[in-house]
């Protein structure tokens, strides 16, 4: 039964997949974008390339548009108002960012600092001038902490 539902879902092509496979480049219709187009058969239009090829085109247009264009800021005003439509969704899809694994990021950390030592050293030397000047002492790791047994 699972062949013949897998038979029944129409195939379509993608341009892009046929360049990069080498044959007809079909992909089932779940791969593509359906839009409302009243003037098209069943109100309903196909994207001409697979989801995947459709999105890499859209960014790559974006890339190659000048900074004043609005391309950028158009797609950057978009997302916004999806995120305020969908305040939930945002916070769920945001979640696994929030709670990166620390591990991982105190490598990247570690790295970085490699990397940028007198990078590193500025910020520290700026930050403990901020403090002298509020007045604060900073706080320094003891010598030799004493037991507490």
């Amino acid at each position: 039964m699972s062949d013949q539902s897998d038979q029944s879902e129409a195939m379509y092509p993608c341009p892009d997949c046929a360049a990069e496979q080498g044959d007809a480049g079909l992909n089932p219709a779940s791969e593509f974008y359906w839009v409302k187009a009243p003037r098209y058969k069943d109100g309903v239009r196909r994207s001409p390339h697979c989801k995947r090829h459709t999105k890499a085109r859209q960014l790559a247009a974006r890339n190659k548009s000048e900074p004043g264009s609005g391309t950028r800021e158009a797609k950057r005003r978009a997302d916004r108002a999806y995120a305020a439509r969908n305040r939930d969704k945002q916070r769920v899809h945001s979640a696994p960012y929030r709670k990166r694994p620390p591990e991982k990021v105190a490598e990247r950390y570690r790295n970085w600092v490699e990397r940028n030592r007198d990078k590193r050293k500025a910020t520290q030397d700026a930050y403990q001038q901020r403090k002298r000047l509020r007045g604060v002492r900073p706080q320094r790791p003891k010598r030799y902490p004493q037991n507490e047994s």
